[in-house]
C-alpha cells in the first residue's frame, strides 16, 4: 500500500502563506473538516487533504500549483462532496490570517464545524470533536439549538442517521444527562 502523505498545522500554515504568495487576484478558501480542525481550533493531529465548502477556482488551482513547486507541499484541495452545515453559518465564518492579501481563507465556526463532523459521525470526526472539545469547551446550548433551529428544518432526506450521529456526540461531550436534555429541546 502507498504511503499516504500527512500534513501538519505548520505545513498546513506553510501551504496556505505560499498559495496567497503565488495568487494574482484574489480568492476565498472556506475550510471544513481536519484542516479546520488543525488550524484553527488547538487540535494536534494531521490530515491528508484539504476540504473546503466552496468551488475551487482556476486561478486558486494553479496558484496551489505554484505553491507545491516552491514549498513541496501538495495537500489536496477539492470542495467536499457532501456537507452538511447549519443555515446561517456564512454570518459566523472566522478569518484564518495567511500573511499575505489575496488569499482570504476561512474556517466554519467551532459550533458549526462540530454540527458539520457530527452529521457524519465517523471515527475520526468524533475524535475530532473530542480534542476540540478538550481544547476549548463546546457551548452545549449553542449546539443543540443550531441543530434544532439550522439544521433539521432545511435537511432533505431521512433525519434519523444524522440525528443519532448527533446525540451520540452530545453523550460523548456532555454525558447522558445532557443527552436527556437535547432530546427535550429537539423534541424528540
Amino acid at each position: 500500500m502507498a504511503n499516504i502523505r500527512r500534513y501538519e498545522r505548520g505545513e498546513l500554515l506553510g501551504f496556505f502563506e505560499a498559495v496567497d504568495q503565488a495568487l494574482e487576484e484574489p480568492a476565498t478558501i472556506i475550510l471544513i473538516g481536519g484542516s479546520a480542525v488543525i488550524l484553527a481550533y488547538g487540535v494536534t493531529t494531521t490530515t491528508v487533504d484539504v476540504d473546503t465548502l466552496n468551488k475551487t477556482t482556476d486561478a486558486l488551482k494553479l496558484a496551489c500549483l505554484r505553491a507545491y513547486e516552491q514549498t513541496g507541499l501538495a495537500p489536496p484541495l477539492s470542495q467536499a462532496g457532501v456537507a452538511q452545515v447549519p443555515e446561517c453559518y456564512e454570518d459566523r465564518l472566522v478569518r484564518h490570517p495567511t500573511g499575505g492579501s489575496f488569499l482570504a481563507l476561512y474556517v466554519l465556526e467551532r459550533h458549526d464545524l462540530a454540527i458539520s463532523k457530527a452529521f457524519r459521525g465517523d471515527d475520526r470526526d468524533r475524535q475530532h470533536l473530542m480534542a476540540m472539545h478538550a481544547a476549548k469547551p463546546l457551548d452545549f446550548d449553542i449546539l443543540v439549538s443550531r441543530f434544532r433551529d439550522e439544521v433539521m428544518p432545511i435537511y432533505v432526506g431521512d433525519l434519523r442517521a444524522p440525528l443519532a450521529h448527533f446525540l451520540w456526540i452530545i453523550e460523548e461531550l456532555f454525558g447522558e444527562m445532557r443527552l436527556v436534555k437535547a432530546e427535550r429541546m429537539l423534541q424528540i
